[in-house]
Parts: structure tokens; sequence; C-alpha cells
């Protein structure tokens, strides 16, 4: 049993029996993979036009599905829990019949599964099965998780490229990772973090920093998508300082994909 729980001591105590019970939870959820995804929409904000989808992960299991993920890193079972979400969101998205003509679809993985010498050899199998074309694929990475080595990250980033498979970096502005090594990253979109809309109509200084890195991302060809537009204020207001896309619940909430289309 203890093989397969990390988290518990060897030595069995009430609060040890307490993390047996959490584990075994945890491990069946695992297993039987008890979750789904709702899927949120990424708008061309000026064209009214859907650009992609956000997948994210949903639970009745677990209250925040965050918890999830931090359940899973204290497991070890990081990677087995991404590959898992993503193969599913995958098969949702595909089974929804849904395309690159339809939207990219976004999902979301830690650094440390993207260097994990099993990652590519997973992509690269769902790419020749037919399960979903390269092009229509776009990792999400989280700025504030970025805690692995740089160079080994970009090495991993070039073989995506070369199977078409493009990285966005997701709440930049959120962590404190270093910028200069951060742009250093080949990438495919930059997604600001939902702080920098919250309050965006009456802070001068979050409209300032947004335009420079607006302009910043456009001397380097790299688009940039807003995150957290809560109402059409704030769409205007980013539409007005040059973003392009947007993202949030004032656009549309995260939704089941059939629900996605009716609502559109």
């Amino acid at each position: 049993m203890h093989a397969l729980f990390f988290g518990c001591a060897f030595f069995i105590t009430s609060r040890d029996k307490e993390c047996e019970v959490l584990n075994a939870k945890f491990y069946q959820f695992l297993k039987q993979e008890q979750f789904t995804h709702c899927f949120q929409p990424i708008y061309h904000l000026r064209e009214n036009k859907v650009l992609g989808y956000e997948a994210l992960l949903r639970t009745d299991m677990y209250e925040n599905p965050m918890d999830v993920f931090q359940e899973a890193v204290n497991e070890k079972r990081l990677y087995e829990l991404d590959m898992r979400s993503i193969h599913k969101a995958i098969v949702a998205y595909k089974s929804a019949g849904k395309t690159k003509r339809n939207g990219i679809l976004f999902l979301n993985v830690y650094p440390s599964t993207i260097i994990n010498q099993n990652f590519l050899p997973f992509l690269t199998k769902i790419i020749s099965d037919g399960t979903l074309k390269s092009q229509e694929i776009i990792l999400e990475v989280s700025e504030s998780q970025l805690t692995v080595d740089y160079q080994v990250l970009q090495n991993e980033i070039e073989q995506l490229n070369k199977l078409d498979v493009k990285i966005a970096i997701d709440d930049v502005g959120k962590g404190y990772s270093n910028l200069e090594s951060l742009m250093n990253l080949d990438v495919a979109y930059i997604k600001l973090d939902k702080f920098l809309m919250r309050d965006l109509h009456i802070s001068k200084k979050k409209q300032l920093l947004l335009k420079h890195l607006i302009h910043y991302a456009d001397d380097i060809y790299t688009p940039i998508i807003v995150e957290g537009i809560e109402n059409e204020l704030e769409k205007e207001i980013a539409l007005d300082l040059g973003v392009t896309f947007g993202q949030g619940f004032g656009l549309c909430k995260p939704l089941h994909l059939s629900e996605v289309v009716s609502y559109r």
C-alpha cells in the first residue's frame, strides 16, 4: 500500500490513517478519471470570432480544481494527472466534432510534464493515431510554475514545434519568473493574468503597463490574450488599448462544448 501512497508515513498513526483515506480517494479519482472538462472560448474581440477553447478540468470530488493538481503534486502523480486530463479533453473535443476550423484547443500543462521523457512520445502517438492534428493544439504553461531549467524547457519546446505543437505562456504577470528568460522561450501566445483587467478602467498604471506589453508583443510577433474580461466596459477599454484576443466570464463562462455552441 505504501508503494502507491507516497504521502503517508511508514508508521501508522491517526493522522496517517486520515492520510491513507485521502490518498485512496485520490487514487480512485485518478484511475477512474472522475473528472470532466468545461471549455471557455477565447475570442477575437473586434471580429467577435472564436480563436479557440481552453479546456478546464472540473470535478465533484474537489471543491477547487486546483486542489486536484496540488494533491497530484503531493502524491507524485502530477504527470499522470496531466496526461489523463489532456487525453480526456482531446477526446471530448474530437467527439464533439471540433476541428481547427472551429478553433484551437488550449490545454493546460505543467512545465515538469513537458520535460518528462514520456511526454513527447505521448503527443506523437496522439498525432499519429489521428486523435487530433498537431496544428489544433496549444499547450498553456503557467508563468508562476516556471521553476524548471529554462534551457531544458526551451529544448523540449523546440521538439514540440517540430510536431507543430505550439506553446502559450499563461498567467504572465502573476508569478515571479525572470522576464528575460521568459521572453527567450519560443512561444505562440502570451496570456496576461486576469489581475491586469481588474479595475483596468480606473487604473492608469495598469492601462500603461498593458499598452507597453502589447507593443512589446507586437514587436516580437507574439499575440497577447487578455484573461479576466468581466464586462463590456473592460472589453471596450482592452480594445482601445490594442488588445486583439480576450477571454473571461464577461464574454462567455466555461461551459460544455454543446452549450458553448448554442451560447454563441
